[in-house]
């Protein structure tokens, strides 16, 4: 009768580390979207992921801290939604592009109120202030993404 020495039972953790690639996953897929937000400024996205990154620790830990598979499977499910769960809302640039919007809309008020235009005057002032929103936007856009970095 051959004998099994204690030292050749080498029991291989599965569910943990599958748990904790999951988690990883989910994170990564999270700061992509993230980053494929172009509404988000540079540190609005940079406090998204921090958040993300924050959840994704807190669920590992909890993973860590579990004592069943069962408990490892809660543990990854809750922490996979945690981390979906941050929904970076864009401040800045909406703001900027609503400013641009109230100040086109302002002057084109002024040029409908002004009774020294004819209405082919108007109607072509009003054609190029149209033209000049998007150059505006993108103006102001670019320059304010200069002075971030």
């Amino acid at each position: 009768m051959e004998q099994t020495s204690v030292d050749s039972v080498n029991p291989t953790a599965q569910a943990k580390p599958a748990a904790k690639q999951a988690i990883d996953d989910a994170l990564k897929a999270k700061n992509d979207a993230i980053d494929a937000n172009n509404d988000l400024t540079a540190e609005e996205k940079a406090k998204a992921k921090e958040d993300a990154k924050a959840k994704a620790d807190a669920a590992k830990q909890a993973i860590d801290n579990a004592t069943t598979n069962a408990a490892v499977e809660q543990a990854k499910n809750d922490g996979a939604t945690s981390v979906g769960s941050v929904t970076p809302t864009p401040v800045a640039k909406p703001a900027a592009k609503q400013a641009i919007d109230d100040a086109l809309k302002a002057k084109n008020d002024a040029i409908d109120a002004n009774n020294d235009l004819t209405a082919e005057e108007k109607k072509q002032k009003l054609k190029k202030m149209r033209k000049r929103k998007p150059m505006q936007r993108n103006k102001r856009l670019i320059t304010r993404q200069q002075t971030m970095q």
